[in-house]
């Protein structure tokens, strides 16, 4: 529930809960620098809500080359069940950059589905930055249009898999059409803990992480734990 509004705005639908989260993350990410992450996120999925919504906050400490930048951005989550098995929503954002002796803002968004044609299959689509930023932000910044594709397969009551894809319409530098890969599993060893264990082939960006987690989840509070490291270099 914690990265609904991150991953597919069509998750929303599916909290019927009120839901608040927080997030911290920090490491070292090779070609894109030194990173802290914080993140907040409030959510109503509850029954009778008119639309099920979102809103998020997440800003970004970067260290690069010598360089510090700053990244912000303010979201907006609605969603819906238009069909008894599908659900939609959209995310409006906006993004603020923050360089030395430059500020930049861009508003965009996000449309994501889902398709649930089993109780035990999730089908997810997603295009991340929907809209072409201008030419005036620089290419680092600039917000990139994304195609994302996913499965979620409930094995057994307590085993989960999970497998996504994603190519950005934009590769600079790079030779070739090149397509991010996620896989991953976890498993519940009793009814309020979670192990979890994965893989990232981050084509992009030259990288093949490995990722290892652990959760729990508690009537009214759950906490996760990853730990991720690139394994390529």
């Amino acid at each position: 529930p914690g990265e609904v509004s991150y991953l597919n705005p069509a998750s929303v639908a599916h909290l019927q809960q009120y839901y608040f989260s927080t997030h911290y993350q920090t490491g070292n990410y090779g070609v894109e620098g030194d990173r802290t992450n914080y993140g907040l996120l409030l959510a109503d999925g509850m029954q009778g809500s008119v639309i099920p919504g979102a809103f998020t906050y997440t800003r970004k400490n970067i260290e690069l080359t010598g360089i510090s930048a700053t990244l912000q951005d303010f979201a907006i989550t609605l969603a819906g069940f238009p069909l008894r098995h599908v659900s939609l929503g959209v995310t409006g954002h906006r993004t603020m950059s923050s360089i030395p002796l430059r500020e930049d803002t861009q508003d965009n968004a996000h449309v994501g589905i889902i398709v649930n044609p089993r109780p035990y299959l999730g089908l997810g689509l997603v295009v991340h930055d929907i809209l072409n930023s201008t030419d005036t932000i620089p290419l680092v910044y600039r917000l990139n249009r994304t195609y994302s594709v996913g499965a979620h397969i409930m094995m057994t009551p307590t085993f989960r898999l999970r497998l996504d894809a994603s190519q950005p319409e934009r590769q600079t530098g790079l030779s070739g059409r090149r397509t991010d890969v996620m896989g991953g599993f976890e498993t519940f060893f009793s009814p309020e803990w979670t192990f979890r264990a994965g893989t990232q082939w981050k084509e992009t960006l030259d990288q093949t992480n490995i990722t290892t987690g652990i959760g729990y989840r508690g009537p009214r509070l759950s906490f996760d734990y990853s730990f991720q490291k690139d394994v390529r270099s």
